[in-house]
């Protein structure tokens, strides 16, 4: 199943939430993308001092920050792991993948990560402002 698919399908039949979605890998397509759910059930396993969130974009965009931010937080010397070089690909999907989301799927995404994704930025402390799916329902998304 393609995630437009699950994004589809999520909207004509919503999927029972269970404590962390994420560990039903298959039928949990969409539902992994609640992080305030599942930040939540780590802050019942895990001591908020030994976690450390980050997001995507800034692994993708600033490699050398995240690296020494991981570092800082493993009281290691981030210069012992030099980054010299960044690749951006995804050797688990080969030619991309074969999905495509119109704005009708957007804005049920936006509608169904609203609220968990506040959660997710008070838990986590991060600026998540310009994530497509929390953006889309702003006034200024386009």
């Amino acid at each position: 199943m393609t995630f437009d698919q699950a994004v589809r399908q999520r909207q004509l039949q919503p999927q029972t939430q269970s404590e962390v979605p994420s560990l039903n890998r298959f039928s949990s397509y969409v539902d992994r993308g609640l992080y305030g759910l599942q930040t939540q059930h780590l802050l019942t396993v895990f001591p908020r001092e030994q976690l450390l969130l980050s997001d995507f974009d800034l692994l993708v965009h600033r490699p050398r920050d995240v690296l020494r931010q991981v570092a800082d937080f493993l009281c290691v010397d981030a210069e012992r792991f030099p980054v010299d070089v960044v690749i951006h690909e995804n050797a688990a999907a080969p030619g991309g993948y074969p999905s495509a989301l119109d704005e009708i799927d957007v804005s049920a995404l936006h509608e169904l990560f609203r609220s968990d994704l506040e959660v997710f930025q008070q838990l986590s402390g991060l600026d998540i402002s310009h994530w497509p799916t929390l953006r889309a329902g702003s006034p200024h998304s386009s």
